[in-house]
């Protein structure tokens, strides 16, 4: 196999390279949606899209919920599990964190497939037919375009 070539800077050292610019797995990100969340900063707190980011950081993969204990994520965010599991139940009520899988009383989550996907967008097809949309503060929903009817000039006069 041949080796790949190496660059170097004004000075004459190596520049290092990467072949790819992700190192793990990466999400695809409604931007429109997740601007609507920082921007409502009436509806969320600090801590509280902290800990949304934390989860779509988080993500092992499609329609995959973040298999760790509320006592661990709290350790990683610096805060106390009462208030971790308070934020959780906020972004559970407004849909924005869904209930990924349950074992024994303990219940892994994960982020709504409306505001992020790993999948295919066939697969984020699938995973929103399942939910309702999250209820985001500052996001509108888009109007579809729609377009005038097209005169016929010809009949136009007559």
């Amino acid at each position: 196999m041949a080796e790949r070539a190496r660059r170097y800077d004004s000075q004459g050292n190596l520049v290092p390279q990467v072949r790819f610019g992700y190192q793990a797995g990466y999400s695809t990100v409604d931007n429109q949606r997740l601007n609507g969340v920082a921007e409502g900063v009436e509806a969320l707190t600090d801590r509280e899209c902290r800990v949304l980011l934390w989860f779509l950081s988080k993500m092992p993969g499609p329609d995959q919920p973040v298999e760790m204990l509320e006592t661990d994520i709290a350790q990683r965010l610096k805060m106390e599990t009462k208030t971790l599991k308070r934020h959780i139940a906020k972004l559970a009520s407004m849909r924005l964190l869904l209930p990924g899988k349950q074992l024994g009383r303990y219940t892994f989550w994960k982020v709504t497939p409306y505001l992020a996907s790993q999948g295919s967008a066939a697969e984020q097809r699938e995973a929103i037919k399942a939910w309702n949309p999250p209820a985001i503060p500052e996001w509108v929903e888009p109007t579809p375009k729609t377009r005038r009817p097209r005169s016929d000039k010809k009949t136009e006069g007559k």
